[in-house]
């Protein structure tokens, strides 16, 4: 799971950093795109509506990767207590005999 949040959070990071240098990225993309609809399609990628929805992808992916680890449901939360209380007190298994006299002597 951590992987996915880390992936999660360096395209945060990513994000970041062209919010960061947005009016830089549209500059060199003015100054270096001759094709009309390429340059509208780069300059639409850079812009606010663009960066909102990825922040808005991102929230969503991470709330996903977060509910995938949610707790387990009723019956499982009830034998995984279960378990924990029958391997202590009264209810452990025994061990096995333990010699009183060392007959090694």
């Amino acid at each position: 799971m951590s992987r996915g949040n880390n992936l999660i959070f360096r395209l945060l990071d990513e994000l970041d950093a062209a919010t960061t240098h947005q009016s830089e990225l549209a500059e060199l993309i003015e100054a270096h795109e001759d094709d009309p609809r390429r340059r509208a399609a780069m300059m639409k990628a850079v812009e606010l509506p663009g960066r909102a929805n990825v922040v808005k992808a991102l929230a969503t992916a991470f709330k996903t990767w977060n509910e995938a680890k949610a707790p387990e449901g009723k019956k499982a939360q009830r034998q995984a207590k279960a378990d924990e209380i029958a391997s202590g007190g009264k209810f452990a298994p025994r061990g096995g005999p333990r010699l009183a006299v060392d007959n090694g002597k």
